[in-house]
């Protein structure tokens, strides 16, 4: 059986104004390739879908040196018996990582639920 997990560093560029060009957020996680699938459109994005990767990345603590975000990464692998993808860095310097409320990842859901439903309907026809 497959566990589908590895430590993944998501970097980003920063918001305009910042005195860093970029972010660096480092998280243990499953199933990493749902930050790039479009339920929509039914295909794999090269970009992340950015409430995915909010979910995802949203407890994490933001480094702005690569190389301290990579040593916290390792740290972490070390925390973990079975890592079946390793420390991966998913370098995503164009994208900005954007925050979302509640309000927004519920109605986000319900678009996604409903999308599911139509195209389980769509099969079933």
């Amino acid at each position: 059986m497959s566990s589908d997990n590895g430590i993944y560093v998501l970097k980003t560029r920063t918001k305009e104004g910042h005195s860093h060009n970029f972010e660096y957020r480092v998280a243990h996680a499953q199933g990493i390739d749902n930050l790039y699938f479009d339920v929509a459109t039914g295909q794999h994005s090269q970009d992340f879908i950015p409430e995915e990767t909010y979910v995802y990345f949203k407890e994490c603590q933001v480094f702005y040196d690569e190389g301290k975000a990579l040593t916290y990464a390792h740290l972490l692998a070390a925390q973990h018996s079975i890592l079946e993808y390793g420390v991966s860095i998913l370098d995503h310097g164009e994208q900005v990582f954007r925050e979302f409320t509640d309000e927004q990842l519920e109605a986000y859901d319900a678009r996604i639920e409903e999308l599911i439903r139509q195209h389980r309907e769509d099969r079933e026809r």
